[in-house]
């Protein structure tokens, strides 16, 4: 491990946090903090799609590390992070800073704006406790914001739409081919690691006790450019891993070709995606925005992806299941509230489902609205 670090070996760093992050996490945490040291574009769009797939998961155990290792108790008090961070306890409620370490960099720019000190420092826990905060926070924001910035370049996952009408002859074309079901897993793998790490950015970018909610955002509207950019990247990836499940045509996949993929930072992604963006959104929904029915079955059709028992509680919270509905979500004077209609023919439950979806597409296709 150190002879990687010593030679800036960013493929063993990935391979061996990778291989040691079950049984030793504050080892795997050095390795993948040295592997994302430089967070370029050639880093993060080059490579196969295998290599790339590969780095981002490890992106994802980095950034869940972090998040553990900010979210300990009274970290001060823990051997791991004593020696992770190398530094020691004293009594009366002080901590000992080693010179050259990674706090006392932080330190030294806090107390004497960039001046070196010559000895190793005292704090007392408070102010540890904030530094060690503010500095953790920052470092992995650094890490995402900068991955973040790159990673919407990268195509090697996207399916050539002119091959699937047999009209491309791959001669300088850089996109896919080989649509099979391992790429479209690859596809979907990748698609779906950017919602951990969305979430991991939110998680470090505010301030402890401070909660920005990135779930509030509309995500399939239309934003403006002057937003915060974390909110952008919540809105084309979502609108991407749409586009992911639901392609075009039908060689670029579907979910019924997907192979159950059991690994701890799918299942996580899969969590995170359900619980603090899809749930919380239909809840959110305002009837005041604009193609609010488009916005609707994005979310409801992401959700049956995910976990289609749960939608049918959740749908029936939205502000959509008003008894006295705006006019322009109405199907007609005879027939009432479109949504409704739209939620029983998803269901497919009930002998009307059927004639439930058809006054849905009516209403859809209705020239007056």
């Amino acid at each position: 491990m150190f002879s990687a670090i010593y030679k800036n070996d960013i493929a063993q760093l990935t391979a061996i946090g990778t291989k040691i992050l079950a049984d030793n996490k504050p080892a795997a945490l050095l390795c993948f903090d040295h592997s994302f040291r430089y967070m370029n574009e050639d880093a993060i769009v080059s490579g196969s799609d295998t290599q790339i797939l590969d780095r981002t998961r490890a992106l994802c155990d980095y950034a869940e590390l972090v998040q553990e290792v900010l979210s300990a108790l009274e970290p001060w008090t823990k051997v791991p992070v004593q020696k992770l961070f190398s530094f020691t306890v004293h009594s009366g409620g002080h901590v000992c800073l080693r010179r050259g370490t990674f706090l006392y960099g932080y330190l030294e720019r806090e107390r004497l704006y960039g001046k070196k000190l010559n000895e190793d420092a005292m704090v007392e826990v408070w102010r540890f406790y904030r530094l060690y905060q503010f500095s953790l926070r920052r470092r992995l924001s650094e890490r995402l914001g900068a991955y973040c910035n790159f990673s919407l370049s990268v195509n090697v996952f996207d399916p050539c739409e002119a091959f699937a009408f047999r009209r491309c002859d791959r001669t300088e074309c850089q996109r896919q081919h080989d649509l099979d079901r391992t790429w479209f897993d690859k596809r979907l793998q990748f698609h779906m690691f950017q919602i951990s790490i969305l979430h991991s950015f939110q998680f470090c970018s505010s301030e402890p006790g401070q909660h920005r909610d990135l779930r509030r955002l509309d995500i399939f509207l239309l934003i403006s450019f002057r937003a915060p950019n974390n909110h952008l990247y919540c809105s084309m990836w979502l609108e991407r891993l749409y586009d992911v499940v639901n392609p075009a045509h039908y060689s670029f996949g579907s979910l019924t070709t997907v192979t159950p993929i059991a690994s701890r930072q799918m299942s996580r992604s899969f969590y995170l995606l359900k619980t603090f963006w899809i749930w919380p959104m239909l809840c959110e929904l305002n009837l005041d925005r604009p193609w609010i029915l488009s916005t609707f079955l994005r979310l409801v059709d992401l959700g049956s992806f995910l976990d289609s028992t749960a939608l049918v509680d959740h749908v029936h919270r939205t502000c959509l299941a008003l008894r006295h509905p705006p006019p322009q979500i109405m199907l007609d004077a005879n027939h009432g509230y479109v949504i409704p209609r739209m939620v029983e023919f998803l269901h497919g439950k009930a002998d009307r489902s059927i004639n439930a979806g058809a006054l849905f597409t009516k209403y859809v296709v209705h020239p007056h609205r």
